[in-house]
């Protein structure tokens, strides 16, 4: 249609005074076929707005109820309002702008109501200078689905529109008529009240014979919510909604650095969970966190699930580093609590700071006294090297006799003296009073640092002792009785044994089917028998009144773990020869204990017999077996210088293999084997020092003897043969080891 005669058209319906839909239609109906197109386009429409009827419609039926919370949101909106359909052909792009309240009324139906009150506009693609403009109030219907702080919502709405525009001559002219929408729009919520959002929405401008503008509308809006009811000030996003679980009463009586692998599952103190929510929470974990000392936050997970109202208290854990133990002074730290929950299947999270205090790393308390065996460090390198040098010396002149822990413990006894530790009540924290209030907080040295203040109290002494035993493999006890701590380590003898090898059974206790010697640790001072005695005594006075305590390290150390302290320290010990000096000492004081008893009886028997070289022979052996060699060799002496006598030939052969003369030993030997050439324990001898010797051929000849002899003993001397481990000689204590004495 030209120009021309289009205007002319519209000239006549303004001097007819048409209203503007009849405008439109004058607009739109450029040919037939383009009114097919339109009568198409109303049936995709219908058929679009039906669909998302239907949508809304599932959507509705297929959302969870939700709390009944009560809102009024507002939001300004303005975008831009594509013309889609034969409006393209007769519009161009426009503008359009809304401003929307929303009511959520308090029912649990997730849907709102809402007013809309809009304008936009757009110009003609026709050849004139003028645009459309509508202004627009309706209602809507809609609905929102969280995604944290994201929401997205969906709606429906319609109203009525007036629209006007001006015509050729600058007349103004309008018309009112209904329209319809659909859209939806996503948004992001910067605070619990502001959101900002894109929409998007279908509107169709209805009007006679066909919609006047129909058009895709795009729109940035801003929207404020303001709660009406509920726990919250609005009911946005349930991920974005403050954790109502609280943590409360946090309670931790301070945190002792020296206990720091053993709260990886004890905790550091305790906390009451409060569920606020209004149902029930679940997947409830607690963490635990402090900064330098802690390196990844320690997760608790609270069994079961938290109704809502209901209270549970919690531990709480920390898996802290080495890092602590170089705390020499109490201090605060800030430790951070959090609480990860799901509530109705959406994940929540609290957290909550605390001051706490982390004592220093000497500090402990006496609710459990096996809480000092966290301070038996008895890997640390001074220890070890203290303890070792000892053991060593021992093991160089050890008498069979005697058990080897037990000499290695007089040996570290009176090393400790020589060294000059010494037992000191410490004013401060003397034990006895600290131990009479079981939350007080004790100063406990490490070993180290006891061997560096070469000082103590009974506590110290007795970790010191205890680390210094366990590092050469003595096992030991803590035992308490009222007001004290001290000692035991245990033998490596059949209980059954003691009172036929002891001269002094009483004073050893008999604990997990083992023999054990109480060592009272003040006594440092004094002799071991005098530290042994008064350790024996004070068990015998408050066990039978069970106010004894007996706890073996290994036991507590499943519980409280040893240490490291950092740092090291160089520490002089006492001179070999001095602590050899000592040792060989408190040893002979022992022996003289235990034997003089046996010897003045055997003595008594000998001289009633006439000297019976038999019971001679045994007094030598006692000799022998507690390691008094001169003494043994003078009665062995005795009965061969008035007759040959196989035992006493033996033992003689015995004490020169022991003082390293093997070539005298086989001397006696010799003569044992021509009174008994059937003797095994002879034939042992010989085997032994002929390899001793290298006499080859020797050796094996007394092998083959005793194979014949003994088929049982050649096997178990096979390795004295064949070759072995202890076919070189070690030293005075592994030769007698192996030595049988003959009585």
């Amino acid at each position: 249609m030209p120009v021309r005669e289009l205007l002319e058209r519209i000239l006549r319906v303004i001097k007819r005074k048409l209203c503007l839909k009849e405008i439109c239609d004058i607009m739109c109906r450029k040919s037939i076929n383009q009114r097919k197109k339109n009568r198409a386009y109303l049936m995709k429409k219908t058929l679009i707005l039906s669909v998302m009827g239907i949508v809304i419609f599932c959507f509705f039926s297929r959302v969870p109820a939700q709390e009944t919370v009560s809102f009024l949101s507002f939001r300004f909106a303005p975008g831009i309002n594509i013309p889609v359909g034969n409006s393209a052909d007769n519009f161009k792009v426009g503008g359009i702008g809304s401003i929307m309240a929303f009511y959520k009324p308090p029912i649990r139906t997730p849907v709102y109501l809402g007013a809309d009150i809009g304008y936009g506009f757009s110009g003609y693609t026709l050849d004139m200078e003028s645009s459309l403009n509508l202004l627009s109030i309706g209602a809507l219907i809609g609905t929102e689905l969280p995604f944290g702080r994201l929401a997205a919502d969906i709606f429906a709405g319609g109203g009525f529109y007036y629209g006007f525009t001006k015509d050729v001559l600058g007349t103004t002219q309008g018309g009112m008529n209904p329209y319809i929408s659909a859209g939806g729009s996503l948004s992001f919520y910067l605070s619990p009240t502001l959101a900002i959002g894109l929409g998007s929405s279908y509107r169709a401008y209805l009007g006679k014979p066909q919609s006047v503008l129909n058009g895709i509308t795009v729109q940035l809006g801003t929207t404020y919510r303001y709660s009406l009811r509920g726990e919250q000030r609005f009911a946005p996003p349930s991920s974005m909604r403050p954790g109502l679980l609280k943590l409360t009463e946090v309670q931790t009586e301070g945190v002792f650095p020296v206990f720091y692998q053993y709260y990886d599952d004890h905790p550091i103190g305790k906390a009451v969970l409060e569920n606020w929510e209004s149902g029930s929470v679940q997947d409830i974990k607690v963490t635990v966190f402090i900064k330098r000392y802690m390196d990844s936050p320690k997760i608790y997970e609270v069994p079961g699930e938290l109704k809502r109202g209901e209270k549970k208290e919690i531990g709480l854990y920390a898996l802290f580093t080495e890092k602590v133990l170089e705390i020499t002074e109490g201090t605060k730290v800030a430790a951070d609590f959090a609480v990860d929950y799901t509530f109705k299947g959406q994940a929540k999270k609290i957290e909550h700071v605390e001051t706490i205090k982390l004592e220093h790393r000497n500090a402990s308390i006496w609710d459990d006294d096996r809480r000092a065996a966290a301070f038996v460090t008895a890997k640390d390198p001074t220890v070890l090297k203290f303890a070792k040098s000892l053991a060593g010396m021992v093991r160089e002149n050890s008498i069979q006799a005697v058990d080897y822990n037990m000499q290695v413990a007089m040996a570290v006894h009176r090393a400790l003296s020589l060294y000059g530790v010494s037992y000191v009540v410490d004013p401060k924290t003397p034990y006895i009073e600290y131990v009479k209030n079981k939350h007080a907080i004790d100063f406990l040295q490490f070993p180290r640092q006891t061997l560096e203040y070469k000082a103590g109290d009974c506590d110290d002494l007795s970790i010191l002792y205890a680390a210094l035993l366990e590092s050469v493999s003595v096992d030991t006890a803590f035992i308490t009785v009222p007001d004290h701590i001290y000692i035991a380590f245990a033998l490596d003898v059949e209980p059954d044994d003691l009172e036929k090898n002891y001269s002094r059974p009483e004073d050893f206790i008999l604990q997990g089917g083992r023999a054990w010697i109480p060592i009272e640790v003040t006594e440092v001072n004094e002799s071991f028998l005098k530290a042994w005695e008064i350790g024996a005594k004070q068990w015998r006075d408050f066990s039978p009144l069970h106010k004894a305590g007996f706890y073996p390290m290994a036991d507590a150390w499943k519980l409280f773990e040893p240490v490291g302290l950092p740092g090291s320290s160089d520490i002089i010990f006492p001179g070999e020869e001095q602590a050899h000096r000592a040792y060989i000492a408190e040893l002979r004081r022992f022996v003289d204990r235990e034997i003089s008893g046996k010897v003045k009886q055997l003595r008594d028997e000998i001289a009633k017999s006439g000297e019976n070289p038999r019971l001679v022979n045994k007094l030598g052996v006692l000799y022998a077996k507690y390691g008094m060699y001169d003494r043994a060799e003078e009665q062995f002496n005795m009965i061969v210088s008035r007759r040959e006598y196989t035992p006493a030939l033996m033992n003689l052969g015995n004490i020169y293999y022991l003082r390293n003369n093997q070539a005298k030993a086989l001397e006696y030997y010799n003569r044992a084997y021509q009174l008994d050439p059937y003797n095994p324990g002879v034939l042992v001898c010989l085997l032994r020092t002929h390899r001793d010797l290298e006499n080859t051929t020797q050796a094996q000849k007394s092998f083959e003897q005793l194979a014949k002899v003994s088929p049982e003993m050649a096997d178990e001397y096979r390795y004295l043969f064949e070759g072995g481990e202890t076919s070189a000689r070690a030293g005075e204590a592994e030769a007698a080891s192996i030595l049988q004495w003959e009585e």
